[in-house]
This record gives C-alpha cells, sequence and structure tokens, in this order.
C-alpha cells in the first residue's frame, strides 16, 4: 500500500510543532492556540468538486465529509459541539474568519505527496492568550491521487484509493490547533495509507491533545 504525507503546515513542514509532554505522543501548534468560540463552524464549499468520489456518493464527498468531522467517532464525540460542518457554495478568502475546506487546491498550495494542507497562520494575541481567527484546508488537485468516501467505498471494499472522510478529520484536527503526533494509530498522525479508514476514529492520544486546548 502506498503511504503518502499529510500536510501539516504550509512553508514549514512541521517546524512549528511543540511536544505537549514526555507522556504524549500529540503536538500542539506553536504557539499553542485555540479558538475562542465554539462551536467552530467549518464551511465545505462546494465549487470545486472531488470527482474520483463518484456514485452512490451523488456530492463527490462534501456531505460525507461533514458529517464525519461532526461524527461521535470524531472531535464532537470527545467534546460536544466543537465543531459545527456544514456545506456552502458561499465564496471565500484566506484570513476572512470562515474556516473553510476546498477540494481540487485552486491555489496550489497542497503540492508533492501532500494529501491536504491546512493554512494555520491566521491567529491573534490579547496579551494573555493566542486564539484562532481563521484556518482553511486545501485538498490536493493531483489527477493521480484518488479518493473514495465510506458512501462510494464503504470500509472493505477500497482498492487503491484515499478515504477523503478521515483525511478531513485529521486536517480539522489541525484547524483546531492540533499538531501531529507519533503514535501511528493517532488520528493525527502524519502519514495515511490507501484505503485506510482508521483516521476517522480518534485515538486516546488525540483525545488527550484536544483536551489540553478546549
Amino acid at each position: 500500500m502506498t503511504r503518502i504525507m499529510l500536510a501539516a503546515i504550509l512553508a514549514t513542514g512541521g517546524a512549528l510543532l511543540l511536544v505537549a509532554s514526555q507522556a504524549d505522543a500529540y503536538t500542539l501548534l506553536t504557539p499553542n492556540r485555540a479558538w475562542a468560540t465554539l462551536p467552530v463552524p467549518i464551511e465545505i464549499h462546494t465549487g470545486r468538486d472531488e470527482t474520483s468520489i463518484g456514485a452512490p456518493d451523488l456530492d463527490f464527498g462534501q456531505t460525507a465529509t461533514a458529517d464525519k468531522i461532526d461524527s461521535l467517532d470524531s472531535w464532537n464525540g470527545k467534546i460536544p459541539g466543537i465543531t459545527d460542518a456544514f456545506t456552502t457554495s458561499v465564496s471565500y478568502s484566506l484570513g476572512d474568519g470562515a474556516p473553510t475546506v476546498v477540494f481540487n487546491d485552486p491555489l496550489a498550495i497542497c503540492t508533492g505527496s501532500c494529501l491536504a494542507a491546512t493554512l494555520t497562520g491566521y491567529y491573534s494575541f490579547d496579551g494573555v492568550k493566542y486564539t484562532i481567527d481563521d484556518a482553511d484546508i486545501f485538498v490536493t488537485k493531483k489527477a493521480s491521487t484518488k479518493f473514495d468516501s465510506e458512501i462510494e467505498k464503504p470500509p472493505g471494499t477500497c482498492t487503491s484509493a484515499f478515504y477523503i472522510e478521515g483525511i478531513m478529520v485529521h486536517e480539522v484536527g489541525h484547524m483546531l490547533g492540533l499538531g501531529h503526533s507519533a503514535t501511528s494509530t493517532a488520528t493525527m498522525y502524519s502519514t495515511v495509507s490507501t484505503c485506510d479508514s482508521g483516521l476517522r476514529i480518534l485515538d486516546t492520544d488525540d483525545k488527550n491533545g484536544i483536551d489540553v486546548l478546549y
């Protein structure tokens, strides 16, 4: 199976990560920061379809992604109400305060072996704490990279594609303030294999990390 790096932070290659403690494998973005208000409204932009995802998934993985981000296996299972993901055709811009998932990366941010990248550089400091102001996720547009959704290909029926739901749950972890984990079973681990649906379910290490921030 192919393993491909999941990009965490554009242009830093993960250099801005801080190990939280010797007992845990998760990391936090540096400076440590979180959203001031919950739930975080995550817009799944419908303007650029991921056409490698097909029937019976009728909207190219967009609703499947929103549902999995908000599921009890994901971030809302650990902290109810931490995310509220939904599809929208409203236009977006970097730094606009509206965290957005954009398929078929129009800005060519996610290149090389990257599957998806989260821009985490929009934050502010009030003299006491750092607050996340915006974060956007861009999914690769490389034609050779194929995605499935669990609607299209239930776990066990995938052949050579990446499950979009788990990748987006991982990237939302960066959006919430987490870095990569050294635990290979964690959602926030830095690589994923084709047909691996495990990323969509949080590991204890992911839960420990998010507990520090919220």
